[in-house]
């Protein structure tokens, strides 16, 4: 409704997945070396828990700079804070978890200016740092976290969790189990 989707991922499986939806044609690619396309110029770059994914941060932050339109917008979430590292990120092969500030710092040195910026899953962030902690303590497995809970716990946290939708557009969330920051491209420093 707002323009044409373009979406790229390496995994094939993930690709036939997001094709089944229907709602754009997945291309093979990779950040920051493989963005596929040609040479098209975007108004909006969105990486929804990508980036700690990546190895060389920095270069896929330039990668996607270069691929935005003048003053085109860059919206990234990130797992939050490295004492929440726990199996899960193992298991999700990710290799960093970011503070607000070191993620806005490095959006900053790759030539964006930061719009707006917040933590976010708050409300729930307490339940999951004490569990992380605790696990931690004790040495248990976050075996929890890699299942699906039954449906009803899953809806009282979907609940939960869809609340902060009200605060996020308004209020910076000072702590939060993930960060989520909009950016502007800027002229390279």
């Amino acid at each position: 409704g707002y323009g044409n989707l373009y979406a790229a991922d390496p995994d094939d499986g993930a690709r036939k997945m997001a094709d089944h939806r229907g709602i754009a044609t997945v291309e093979n690619g990779a950040l920051p070396d493989n963005i596929p396309f040609g040479d098209k110029q975007f108004d909006l770059i969105v990486m929804f828990d990508v980036l700690e994914h990546i190895d060389d941060d920095f270069a896929v932050l330039n990668a996607l700079h270069n691929r935005l339109k003048d003053n085109g917008r860059l919206f990234i979430t990130v797992p939050a804070y490295k004492f929440l590292w726990s199996r899960l990120d193992e298991i999700n092969h990710h290799k960093r978890r970011y503070s607000h500030n070191e993620l806005k710092k490095l959006i900053c040195k790759t030539g964006y200016s930061v719009l707006y910026s917040t933590y976010f899953n708050t409300i729930l962030f307490p339940a999951i740092s004490a569990v992380r902690m605790i696990n931690k303590i004790f040495g248990v497995q976050d075996t929890v976290d890699v299942k699906m809970p039954p449906d009803i716990i899953n809806t009282v946290l979907t609940r939960i969790f869809s609340t902060e939708r009200f605060f996020i557009p308004r209020i910076f969330l000072p702590f939060g189990v993930s960060v989520l920051i909009i950016a502007r491209k800027e002229g390279r420093r």
